[in-house]
């Protein structure tokens, strides 16, 4: 997972079990936000994480790890430590997602929308624009669909004509994010709530599953439900007499 919601959380985990052979960029900056929570400066930062890099790596390299670890540091300042916060998603949104008529592409929708409230969330931004800068990989894998490649580039080509997000484009605010920004245009704070995300972890469990026919929720569903027990049994029903036509023409005709 490239995400991490609860840094402080996930802080006290790398702490306590540490880490094998190589440190990644999340976790530096998890623990450079969380000794500055913890009152810590720059000076005192740096030298705690060396620390405890040299725990688990006694071969630290002052030249390959130094400036990663400024880097952290630096982005400490500006930006805090992150923690788990309860997402809301309101009804136009639900509506908006919706329109797509499409469960994998209104998952991802989902999702997108989710993650980009969750930053504006942590970081207090009062802008009514939303956007995202997530790999696309990322949000699939929590949106929990499976695509090859050109499959992944299709649907954001399809999303982008449907007009539920502008093109993607190089990241505009750094010279040294290399990921996609895209603007989220289905977002609506001016509706009243319907859905409060309260696990990041599992976004996608949030989103309901529709019934094909009717439209209605399908409680307690498998995610490979297409409709509701109702809608379900009045398919059987004129299935059955389908078929119960079908044989007496046919026992007609022999006749």
């Amino acid at each position: 997972m490239s995400i991490v919601f609860d840094e402080y959380q996930y802080a006290e985990s790398l702490l306590k079990n540490g880490f094998k052979d190589f440190i990644k960029w999340i976790d530096l900056l998890a623990l450079a936000r969380y000794y500055r929570y913890n009152g810590y400066n720059s000076p005192e930062i740096k030298k705690a994480i060396v620390s405890f890099y040299k725990q688990f790596n006694p071969e630290y390299n002052e030249v390959l790890m130094g400036e990663k670890i400024d880097n952290a540091i630096a982005k400490s300042k500006k930006q805090p430590l992150r923690f788990s916060v309860d997402v809301y998603i309101t009804q136009q949104e639900m509506a908006n997602i919706r329109k797509i008529k499409n469960y994998k592409y209104e998952k991802i929708l989902f999702v997108m929308l989710v993650l980009s409230r969750y930053n504006k969330l942590i970081y207090g931004s009062r802008s009514n624009r939303y956007y995202i800068n997530q790999n696309f990989s990322t949000i699939l894998s929590l949106a929990k669909v499976y695509v090859n490649k050109q499959e992944r580039n299709y649907i954001k080509h399809f999303l982008h004509k449907a007009g539920m997000i502008t093109a993607p484009e190089m990241n505009k605010y750094s010279e040294k994010n290399t990921k996609e920004i895209q603007e989220l245009l289905y977002s609506n704070e001016n509706s009243n709530h319907d859905i409060i995300v309260n696990n990041l972890l599992d976004i996608v469990s949030f989103y309901p599953l529709y019934c094909d026919t009717c439209g209605n929720v399908i409680e307690n569903a498998n995610r490979n439900q297409k409709m509701c027990n109702n809608c379900s049994e009045e398919a059987n029903k004129m299935q059955t007499k389908a078929r119960v036509a079908k044989y007496r023409e046919k026992v007609s005709d022999n006749n």
